[in-house]
């Protein structure tokens, strides 16, 4: 599938990266990505950076089996033959009983304004099966008021006002609501007062509220001794190369922030996320806490403790770590110097320069409605 992300047409797989949302209070479910053309067409007529797309179904089991199968094709490309579909449908209306008449919808808006970051979020519960009916609602309000609407085929993208919609759901057993609540980026959040005294080229890095993504040049060298290459090669670290192409996407997600790099095409993810007022950094089972700090005008990280799952790991075994971002000729530039654990030898040393991608998606239309940063639709249709 192909969306927009920070103003830039990326690939990414079907029924992939799970969220959590909540239809309503008390009934929370997951949903995967999703390809539609409202994707491209949202960006367009609001000038939306990013948007994105969920589905799932209420069954972990289906959603489940439908992720598998969409991880087992991205690596083995080939086609699904008609007997299995019709297997799969077989099964799923055999457990049709196991599931509810609920559904709903929720649609998330990530803004900045004056007072800074907020996420205005709009929500369909349908019961009794009449979730199939929903996406018909547009047309509905439009038949009322046929002669408010200018003839021509173009597409149907804020067309028909919300309390529209709403007032054509006012005979089915349709609940929505609407909220908003503040944003705080997690690295405002554990730097307080300190965020403000990085240079602004550090603070536009970090003020993160909806998915970044950024573009640059970068530098690896690697340790040479046989144990800083085994645990370099746990950890998933880039090889040398004096010279490649580097991109990070920054996604805010569960509370904290996915950080997928990409060094010359070669992945490396971490996840960071505040916990009891300090900054942590997940690799898989393994966690460090960063004493993230501001000085000389530079955001440095050091390693000061670490787990294994909830295992709390010994100094000894502890990476030292020598990484600070600064800004140099307008640039955001980075140099993370990594000693292994035990030895304190170089394990790898990555050091470079990114800058945020430019859309290439255009302004949309302004005047429909406030620019936002992110845009994301959740449907959990009723079967």
């Amino acid at each position: 599938l192909r969306y927009p992300l920070d103003g830039q047409v990326v690939t990414g797989r079907g029924w992939s990266r799970p969220a959590r949302f909540d239809l309503r209070p008390g009934d929370s479910r997951r949903a995967w990505m999703i390809g539609v053309p409202d994707q491209a067409l949202f960006a367009k007529a609001f000038g939306a950076r990013t948007v994105l797309f969920r589905a799932g179904l209420e069954l972990g089991v289906m959603n489940h089996a439908l992720a598998l199968l969409s991880w087992v094709r991205g690596r083995w490309r080939f086609a699904v033959p008609g007997w299995f579909v019709t297997m799969l449908l077989w099964l799923a209306a055999r457990m049709e009983r196991l599931g509810s008449d609920t559904g709903g919808m929720v649609v998330e808006v990530t803004v900045k304004t004056a007072a800074g970051w907020v996420r205005r979020r709009w929500r369909l519960y349908a019961s009794a099966g009449e979730g199939p009916f929903i996406p018909a609602v547009p047309v509905r309000a439009m038949l009322r008021k046929p002669d408010s609407l200018p003839s021509g085929a173009r597409p149907a993208v804020a067309v028909v006002s919300l309390a529209a919609i709403t007032a054509a759901m006012d005979d089915l057993a349709v609940e929505t609501s609407q909220d908003e609540q503040p944003v705080a980026p997690i690295f405002n959040k554990v730097l307080g007062a300190d965020f403000g005294k990085m240079p602004a080229t550090l603070q536009a890095a970090h003020d993160v509220a909806g998915p970044r993504l950024w573009q640059g040049r970068a530098k690896v060298t690697r340790g040479t001794s046989l144990w800083s290459r085994i645990v370099a090669a746990s950890f998933g670290f880039p090889k040398a190369n004096d010279d490649m192409a580097v991109t990070v996407t920054m996604t805010p997600q569960d509370g904290g922030e996915l950080w997928e790099r990409c060094f010359a095409g070669k992945p490396f993810l971490s996840f960071l996320r505040p916990q009891g007022g300090v900054m942590t950094e997940r690799f898989g089972p393994l966690t460090f806490a960063l004493g993230l700090h501001v000085a000389d005008g530079a955001l440095h990280y050091p390693v000061t403790s670490g787990r294994l799952g909830w295992l709390p790991l010994p100094r000894l075994l502890l990476p030292q770590s020598i990484a600070r971002e600064y800004e140099a000729d307008g640039r955001f530039h980075f140099d993370v110097a990594l000693m292994a654990p035990l030895t304190g030898a170089p394990m790898v040393h990555y050091q470079g320069w990114l800058v945020r991608a430019a859309s290439g998606l255009g302004d949309g239309d302004q005047h429909l409605v406030q620019r936002p940063e992110s845009a994301e639709v959740v449907h959990d249709p009723v079967r």
